[in-house]
């Protein structure tokens, strides 16, 4: 049975889990709905930002049946794409899972363009588990645990009460007690979890970490829920308090990993490395979007933290950020990819070094996409020497993207994106269209460029003229700096 789980107030918590030198999870099942289509399986390894890292795949054959092996370190949740859903179902190393999968459901038109849209998560059912498997137990408490935990928010911050001890003693009530390590520790964090959003948040919350009763567990999803709770903008807070105010001058001035470590590990009375530099890392990220830290200074502090770590997963983290932050950014080598263009050719990004790229992501089914086509041609025909255009069709089906070049008459290069959802994520397309500027190194210039009914010709006029005014024979046009930065 697929059980659908309400995440109430909370976010999406990304777990941790190194597939190095683990034992085989077997995972095995029957839906002839799916025949022919390929499973793939991810873990979410990183519990600062959401990455999907794959670790397994299967298809489905002509009578439903499906098996595939991964290789897994620690008990863990593993995620399954599912188009309308986001499954999830948590494995211990050398178990076996018959796996149920929902009916089949497509994402509507509405919601393939929709760049907001979210799958709905649903926890899957696991058939040879019985009631004291992990995956029963987990779901049990969950279908308990947060509509509790949503009353009491709303006890907390609406009618300004704070009763946890019954909700603690229902939780407890749960007949659980030949439960696995894994489901104590997350019932454990979730009850803390509760505490806090009951009672608010107070500074000895922050050295929960520091008692017997709990420790650092990445691959347990309620323990990063309640680290994201405890010390969600950490360097803000910290810089509020007398202690934590040179915490501008570790980092903007200073630039300096290890004064900001001794200054986070006195805070959390932190008696090793691992918590604290998990908040750094955490905190790291966050501060490249607060304009109160330098950019500068986050970057060094970030790369000495992944140079001098002892912790093989928090290098992992730091070089994950980094790629993160750094993706879009000007001056930063835009991410390669080959994709089939309308002449069933390949083309590659990289290839196309040697002149400004005007790059955009489209569909043929948004109609801002269809009016800009033909603003693209009289682009292509003033900055023929200059510019190549290239257009990524986020739709499946070849002969309507084809079709689309030939009715709008677009003599740039047409690619088709199809299935290939991760060079969406990788340029976080949030709306069609989107357009970036690549130099001709093959570095952005410009990562969030006007559309061509936004100007940017004269945008890529200025450019031309800034950066080759002996060679450049255009005409200047008057442009809003704001738009170069």
């Amino acid at each position: 049975m697929i059980k659908f789980r309400n995440a109430g107030i909370l976010l999406i918590i990304q777990v941790l889990c190194f597939p190095l030198y683990g034992q085989n999870v077997e995972i095995y099942g029957n839906a002839p709905a799916y025949k022919g289509e390929k499973i793939e399986f991810f873990l979410s390894p990183n519990p600062v930002i959401h990455v999907d890292e794959p670790v397994g795949e299967c298809l489905v054959d002509s009578e439903g049946d499906f098996f595939c092996k991964l290789n897994i370190k620690k008990t863990c949740r593993v995620f399954i794409p599912l188009e309308f859903y986001r499954g999830y179902f948590y494995v211990i190393p050398g178990n076996r899972y018959e796996l149920s999968l929902p009916p089949p459901k497509k994402k509507t038109i509405e919601q393939e363009l929709n760049p907001y849209f979210k799958e709905v998560i649903i926890h899957l059912g696991i058939l040879n588990e019985d009631k004291t498997g992990l995956n029963n137990l987990v779901q049990k408490f969950d279908d308990l645990f947060y509509p509790l935990l949503n009353d009491a928010a709303i006890n907390a911050y609406i009618h300004k009460t704070s009763d946890y001890n019954s909700i603690i003693d229902t939780l407890n009530s749960l007949d659980d007690s030949t439960a696995v390590p894994f489901y104590n520790n997350y019932k454990k964090y979730n009850i803390e979890l509760l505490k806090i959003i009951s009672s608010g948040f107070s500074a000895k919350q922050k050295k929960l970490f520091s008692s017997a009763e709990l420790f650092l567990d990445y691959n347990n999803p309620s323990c990063i829920a309640l680290i994201n709770q405890v010390f969600n903008n950490y360097f803000s807070k910290l810089a509020r308090t007398k202690e934590g105010r040179r915490i501008y001058a570790c980092i903007n001035r200073d630039r300096n990993y290890f004064s900001l470590l001794e200054l986070v590990k006195d805070d959390l009375s932190a008696s090793n490395d691992s918590l604290p530099e998990l908040v750094i890392l955490k905190s790291i990220h966050e501060g490249f979007y607060q304009e109160r830290f330098s950019n500068k200074g986050l970057f060094e502090i970030l790369d000495s933290l992944q140079v001098s770590t002892k912790i093989a997963a928090h290098r992992f983290f730091a070089e994950q950020i980094r790629e993160d932050v750094t993706r879009l950014m000007k001056g930063f080598p835009a991410p390669d990819f080959a994709l089939e263009n309308t002449a069933d050719s390949i083309t590659e990004l990289s290839t196309l070094k040697g002149k400004y790229v005007y790059l955009g992501f489209c569909s043929a089914r948004s109609y801002p996409c269809m009016k800009q086509f033909r603003l693209l041609n009289e682009l292509l025909k003033k900055f023929k020497k200059n510019l190549v255009i290239v257009i990524v069709m986020a739709d499946n089906d070849i002969s309507i993207v084809k079709q689309f070049a030939v009715d709008y008459g677009f003599e740039g290069i047409v690619l088709i994106a199809g299935t290939r959802d991760d060079i969406l994520k990788q340029y976080k397309i949030k709306s069609y269209p989107t357009y970036y500027l690549i130099d001709p190194d093959g570095n952005f210039l410009l990562s969030s460029v006007p559309t061509p009914e936004e100007n940017f010709e004269s945008v890529f006029r200025k450019i031309l003229n800034t950066r080759h005014p002996a060679s450049s024979t255009v005409v200047s046009t008057e442009v809003d700096d704001q738009q170069l930065r």
